[in-house]
């Protein structure tokens, strides 16, 4: 910026004051400057957004994938050992189906992990949010932009206890931004076997 003053003094005469039309001159370049930075700086933010979203989804994609392994190899999970949410032990996982372990997780993601993890679209709200049964209605809304829905349902059930054990589904539905397609969806398919009614996490 000093060298445009300087610049538009060297190209003046002896007069040593600027002409109106020097400083509007220099005005209209500030606001130019001033307008392509705030574009920018925008760009910049709803990228960071988009991208909090994103890596907080995998995160707990990870985390829940993980803890439903645990009970498997003989180790209780992490919401029966700090007593979370009223948790379930590993012979009650085992006794009442996958769905158990799947609430376990989710509550230590909520009340401890994400407890205070706030919504990058909206700091009034927070960012995961539990959505038990809600088949098809799992997915954050445009307004909702910047939330994390998880749920567990019998999304392919048809209403038979036989169907249910078979096709258990949890899974997170995730909107990064306000476009129609700036969404994310990640379902845990589980295939239960009928005595014990383990899972194995794909």
């Amino acid at each position: 910026m000093f060298m445009m003053f300087w610049l538009i003094s060297m190209g003046r005469n002896s007069n040593k004051a600027f002409t109106l039309i020097e400083l509007l001159v220099v005005v209209a370049i500030i606001g130019i400057l001033a307008a392509v930075g705030v574009v920018a700086y925008n760009g910049y933010t709803a990228s960071a957004k988009k991208a909090v979203v994103k890596s907080n989804l995998n995160t707990i994609v990870r985390y829940i994938k993980a803890e439903m392994s645990k009970c498997s190899v003989g180790i209780e999970m992490e919401a029966y050992e700090k007593k979370i949410g009223s948790p379930y032990s590993c012979s009650q996982v085992f006794s009442g189906g996958t769905e158990n372990a799947f609430r376990n997780a989710m509550n230590t993601i909520t009340e401890l992990h994400f407890k205070d993890v706030k919504n990058p679209f909206n700091n009034n709200e927070l960012m995961v949010h539990q959505r038990w049964n809600k088949s098809g209605q799992g997915m954050p809304t445009i307004d909702q932009a910047g939330r994390i829905h998880c749920n567990w349902d019998a999304a392919d059930a048809n209403g038979t206890w036989d169907n249910f054990m078979k096709n258990n589904i949890g899974g997170c539905d995730a909107r990064y931004g306000t476009g129609n397609n700036d969404t994310m969806t990640v379902y845990f398919d589980t295939i239960s076997d009928y005595d014990y009614h383990r899972a194995n996490w794909k």
